[in-house]
């Protein structure tokens, strides 16, 4: 076994683990699982429990940040329509179809898992700061959403929308390793994250919210 398979295997199986049992799963139970010798394997593959969750949150945003670029070259081709939708869409869409096209994964009940941890969030989002469609995107919303709501309030609409986004995407995820979902129930399942995240940065702020956001920069 090369050290490439080593640093493979351990990745998969850290992305199953933590999907199932959380962040602070013990490494050596990580590299048990890779089937490694040596307890101390992710710490010679990797490093560090942070540098292990970056490489597979860097692995599994790759192939959705390409068609999300080439998803937004096509959009930049079409006038009108909804933006806001449209980019959400754009998020969506590639994170909830790209991971799948091989086979099962645990990838978006691992992000679930670590949606909190510095190589997702960061400052805003890892997948955000560092991936130039998701910067486009970001920003594109913020703009779009300006109109009608204060920048505070677009903040928390546009967390809001991520913790909803993870969670959504974690469920569909389950219910496809379970067999609950066909091909169109699938669909119909994405298509329902989308209406729901749309929903959550559009709907009407409550005098409460209102309150608390109305002048805060």
């Amino acid at each position: 076994m090369t050290r490439r398979d080593g640093a493979a295997l351990i990745r998969a199986a850290a992305e199953r683990l933590i999907a199932e049992r959380g962040i602070d799963v013990p490494l050596r139970d990580i590299a048990a699982a890779a089937h490694q010798r040596n307890n101390s394997a992710v710490q010679y593959h990797f490093g560090t429990r942070d540098r292990l969750i970056t490489a597979i949150v860097e692995e599994g945003n790759a192939a959705p940040e390409a068609r999300r670029l080439e998803l937004l070259a096509e959009a930049e081709t079409q006038a009108g329509g909804d933006e806001v939708r449209t980019l959400v869409e754009l998020i969506v869409r590639p994170i909830a179809e790209i991971p799948y096209e091989g086979g099962s994964t645990h990838y978006a009940r691992f992000l679930e898992q670590v949606r909190n941890h510095p190589a997702v969030l960061g400052d805003t989002a890892h997948w955000t700061l560092e991936s130039p469609a998701m910067r486009i995107i970001m920003a594109r919303l913020d703009r779009a959403l300006a109109g009608t709501q204060t920048a505070a309030l677009r903040r928390m609409r546009l967390t809001s929308m991520a913790t909803a986004m993870f969670a959504l995407l974690a469920n569909r995820e389950r219910e496809l390793e379970a067999g609950d979902l066909d091909a169109t129930e699938a669909e119909a399942a994405t298509a329902n994250i989308v209406d729901v995240l749309v929903a959550i940065l559009r709907a009407s702020p409550s005098p409460k919210v209102l309150a608390v956001v109305r002048d805060a920069h």
